[in-house]
């Protein structure tokens, strides 16, 4: 019988363990680990992250890290384009998805929204108003809108970010108009009924929750009455009129001007 010489083997053993060794030094401590890999595939297959997201990693660009920042700052209270379209049939152009990321707020910012509570949502992707608002989505709404009502087509909330207060402002409900609006400052304004619209049934969809919890909230639209058009929730639905009943309980919760 032929005999083959023990020191092959411990050679070839040698050379298996050097190739293994070698492999394991490669994967560097700081790498994904296969857990956060297979969660990357996962929210790539659901949509969560975008082709667009992925670029932006793959060319280093600094605004992934800047989105991963607004993310851990702002938790929760940060709803992206890709977060819009996990949950509704809207969908955005690639271009968008990078132009909402380019427009990011700065840290002085970020952390102003944080300390004054105020969230951070992507718009539509193109102009809606409170009758679009109403096609896609009728279960949410209290009553249908009047479509004679020139507010309910005419007044729209807008691409790009929307800058919201996650409160109200104190002591606003037990004021009139003019002394409400003193509250705000120079960068705030309130919101118009569709962006009010937008924001509330965007922050339920994507997070389960309201916005903001309040009876009544006083827009910046204006009715054939002259009177400002309110809105807010009421369980499980949006709803709004323009008559100013029990006009001492309608609050403020302002948006920021951004320059």
């Amino acid at each position: 019988m032929l005999q083959v010489p023990c020191i092959e083997f411990e050679h070839i053993n040698q050379r298996r363990c050097v190739m293994l060794t070698s492999h394991v030094a490669a994967w560097r401590s700081s790498a994904p680990t296969p857990a956060q890999l297979k969660e990357l595939f996962a929210q790539i297959e659901s949509g969560r992250i975008t082709s667009a997201v992925v670029q932006s990693l793959l060319r280093g660009e600094t605004g992934f890290k800047h989105e991963a920042l607004c993310r851990n700052v702002l938790v929760g209270d940060i709803i992206f384009p890709e977060d819009i379209e996990g949950v509704t049939n809207l969908r955005y152009p690639h271009e968008d998805h990078a132009e909402y990321r380019r427009k990011l707020p700065n840290q002085d910012l970020l952390w102003w929204c944080r300390k004054n509570e105020y969230a951070l949502i992507a718009g539509p992707p193109l102009p809606l108003s409170l009758s679009d608002l109403y096609g896609m989505w009728p279960e949410r709404f209290q009553k249908m809108p009047n479509i004679k009502a020139g507010y309910v087509t005419h007044e729209k909330v807008s691409p790009g970010w929307l800058y919201i207060g996650k409160r109200v402002v104190l002591v606003s409900a037990h004021l009139p108009q003019s002394a409400q609006i003193k509250l705000l400052s120079p960068k705030e304004r309130l919101p118009n009924i569709a962006e009010l619209g937008w924001a509330l049934f965007i922050y339920r969809i994507v997070r389960s929750r309201w916005l903001l919890d309040c009876e009544a909230l006083r827009t910046s639209t204006m009715a054939q009455n002259g009177k400002n058009v309110r809105g807010g929730n009421s369980g499980s639905t949006f709803w709004f009129d323009e008559w100013g009943i029990d006009e001492r309980y309608t609050s403020i919760a302002p948006v920021r001007v951004l320059a």
